[in-house]
């Protein structure tokens, strides 16, 4: 779990990890956490230096087997925000060149069946 959103805000991460908790959930892996950058390129440094480690899933290159860093970082403000700023409490990078498939999976996708039948489904 990364983030809870109530109606149009977005839980604390705080928060979040308490329902996750009481559910039983669990959440994305907890890097590192970042006071707000007072530089930009202090920020992107550290997170380029956090990028170039395995990482806690341990990712490794499907056709070669061989270990790679990790493909890319989520972050996240650690306080809730409204659903209209999300854009700026949400950062993503991801590593140049992880996609190692010459056609993107959307091309081919189709919805797979469910079972939906039974007592548990309204009708």
């Amino acid at each position: 779990m990364f983030g809870i959103r109530q109606d149009n805000r977005w839980l604390s991460w705080e928060e979040t990890k308490f329902y996750a908790a009481i559910l039983d959930l669990p959440v994305v892996p907890e890097i590192a956490v970042f006071q707000t950058p007072e530089k930009q390129d202090l920020f992107e440094k550290e997170v380029l230096s956090i990028v170039s480690g395995p990482g806690t899933l341990a990712p490794y290159d499907a056709l070669t087997d061989l270990p790679v860093t990790m493909e890319g970082i989520v972050t996240r403000n650690a306080d809730g925000y409204d659903c209209t700023d999300f854009s700026n409490n949400v950062f993503k990078y991801v590593r140049k060149g992880h996609v190692k498939t010459d056609q993107h999976w959307t091309r081919n996708w189709k919805r797979a069946r469910l079972n939906e039948g039974g007592s548990y489904v309204d009708y």
